[in-house]
């Protein structure tokens, strides 16, 4: 659902190509811009600067250099090699490794039907064209980990949502390790699901504690958001993954049922629906009423 590609510096610093390709990019595009190599920016600025007019290389330099723009549409390389050779070379040469592009988009042609030529491609054709929805996700914790794992590795901020959430059911409990594992550590996790009906503070806290401490990496922490609900609000029903980056839905839930063949509807979300989706599953969000707050400290 969501893949990395690699652009040519050569390509974006020119605008039609640029003009053409940047809104094409993003966690809600299925698609994530690597920056290979790592000072992949810095070229496309610096060729824009001498081979375009003064507006159009201000409006490329403005866009890679937003922050929040970044975040959405570019990663960094990744842990790939790219020295020596010519761009394309390097570009190929990771074709082979373990950390393959979806594709490589070029000045000029290449052998390999993962190799794109700007300008000359068919967007609508894989392997550009990607699905932004899975309609048969297995719900299971390794098939449902695969459709957010990408996006997960090249994220430091979590926020994971299901109002059924049960800490004490493993149909939860491996489902959220699985997530919360592909990193060694995160710079914020959070989890937000509803009030139980039987409300005891004190023994939520332990029982969250208890059973997920060792799921959280030793020195992260997770922070619990039990939301009350609102008699005429909305319903906290849906159920996301939330990224810095980004966000997923998950129709049915964040929970496997094992031993079923049973699947759910999984989509990105379109980057207004995430950020409205973000903000509302913070400290300041209100449409689910004030939420009762904890914290988890990892052991795992």
């Amino acid at each position: 659902m969501i893949h990395e590609f690699a652009v040519e510096p050569e390509v974006m610093a020119k605008w039609e190509h640029f003009n053409a390709l940047w809104s094409d990019f993003g966690v809600g595009c299925g698609r994530l811009l690597v920056e290979f190599p790592g000072d992949w920016r810095k070229q496309v600025i610096t060729l824009a600067d001498r081979t375009l007019g003064p507006v159009h290389a201000h409006s490329i330099k403005t866009k890679l250099s937003d922050q929040g723009l970044r975040l959405q549409k570019l990663t960094g390389p990744s842990g790939r090699a790219s020295e020596g050779s010519a761009w394309q070379k390097k570009a190929v040469r990771q074709q082979d490794g373990d950390k393959p592009f979806r594709a490589i988009v070029v000045r000029t042609a290449h052998a390999g039907s993962d190799v794109l030529v700007a300008g000359e491609f068919e967007r609508d054709v894989e392997p550009w064209k990607v699905n932004r929805q899975d309609g048969a996700c297995p719900r299971n914790a390794k098939e449902m980990l695969s459709r957010v794992k990408l996006l997960l590795r090249h994220s430091e901020k979590v926020k994971l949502v299901d109002r059924n959430f049960d800490p004490s059911e493993p149909r939860f409990t491996r489902p959220f390790g699985a997530f919360i594992g592909v990193r060694e550590k995160w710079k914020s996790l959070e989890l937000h699901t509803a009030t139980p009906k039987h409300f005891d503070p004190d023994a939520i806290r332990s029982k969250y504690r208890r059973k997920l401490e060792l799921d959280v990496p030793k020195g992260s922490t997770l922070e619990v958001f039990l939301w009350p609900g609102l008699p005429d609000g909305d319903r906290m029903h849906p159920r996301f993954v939330l990224t810095e980056r980004g966000g997923v839905y998950f129709d049915y839930g964040l929970d496997e049922t094992e031993g079923s063949a049973e699947t759910t509807l999984v989509a990105l979300l379109e980057h207004e629906v995430y950020f409205k989706k973000w903000q509302d599953f913070s400290e300041f969000g209100t449409c689910f009423g004030k939420p009762e707050r904890f914290q988890v400290d990892g052991k795992g």
